[in-house]
């Protein structure tokens, strides 16, 4: 298995939609990282929205370690979202 980091590090650049959309049309999962302000972010919702629209599958992860945990992003209401998986996870993507 083959993973990738894709953040958006601008959402201030017009065409950062564009850009993500390639990206998340290329995915063959998405994988949603859950912070204390997540669910704030317009940027998050748009994404998971695009993936559902592609029918690519959405798993999402909290970053936070123990309870309690923030609110979950708009568009992942019907996603299980791991918790003590989360470091196990994060610690393959980055080794």
């Amino acid at each position: 298995m083959y993973v990738q980091d894709h953040p958006v590090k601008d959402t201030y650049d017009r065409n950062w939609k564009v850009d993500c959309d390639k990206k998340i049309k290329r995915s063959t999962v998405m994988i949603c990282l859950v912070g204390r302000e997540t669910h704030r972010s317009t940027a998050v919702r748009w994404e998971i929205l695009q993936a559902q629209n592609y029918g690519i599958p959405t798993l999402a992860a909290y970053l936070e370690v123990h309870p309690p945990y923030p609110p979950t992003p708009e568009g992942l209401d019907s996603v299980s979202i791991m918790r003590d998986e989360t470091i196990s996870i994060l610690e393959s993507m980055y080794k």
